[in-house]
């Protein structure tokens, strides 16, 4: 480390409290060590800012599983991801689909169950805000109504194009 930026450490107000410094300053992993053994704890040090980053994207996370229970629990229209998220992954497994497959039903499951979340999540913030009737929220969970009608839809064309030549298969022998 060069003096130079050992100085600009020290005028950065910084709850670091020095004991002694000198030309031969190495940085290590959320302390510095000066040459004459002297460590001193510096909470402005990168690994302390990435372990508070850590800390909250975990909190993040668990919130995150915390809005999918609610989901899943307590909406109506949960109960159709509940039906059709077994039926359509027992069918990839009877059928032996392929990988490509596999996945195209999977990003489908996805696609819907985050599209219901949201449109779930845009009328509880909507009803919230405005619960009276108004044109504007009307529009607004209409149109996130719309986006979860799309990806259903997107979801139904996967599993005819997927299951389709499988069920035809079946119905034939």
């Amino acid at each position: 480390m060069r003096l130079a930026h050992a100085m600009a450490c020290l005028t950065q107000n910084s709850p670091a409290k020095w004991v002694h410094l000198s030309l031969n300053c190495t940085v290590k992993p959320s302390i510095y060590v000066c040459s004459l053994h002297s460590v001193v704890h510096n909470p402005t040090f990168p690994i302390f800012t990435t372990l508070k980053i850590l800390k909250d994207r975990w909190f993040g996370f668990i919130n995150a599983m915390r809005g999918m229970g609610v989901y899943f629990f307590s909406e109506n229209s949960a109960l159709w991801v509940w039906l059709t998220v077994p039926a359509a992954l027992f069918g990839c497994w009877y059928f032996g689909v392929t990988k490509p497959e596999w996945l195209a039903v999977i990003l489908s499951i996805g696609l819907v169950a985050a599209a219901e979340i949201l449109n779930t999540s845009i009328e509880e913030v909507l009803d919230h805000l405005h619960p009276e009737r108004h044109p504007s929220v009307g529009k607004a969970k209409d149109l996130a109504a719309g986006g979860v009608l799309f990806a259903s839809l997107t979801a139904i064309a996967v599993g005819c194009i997927v299951f389709g030549p499988y069920i035809v298969d079946l119905i034939s022998q």
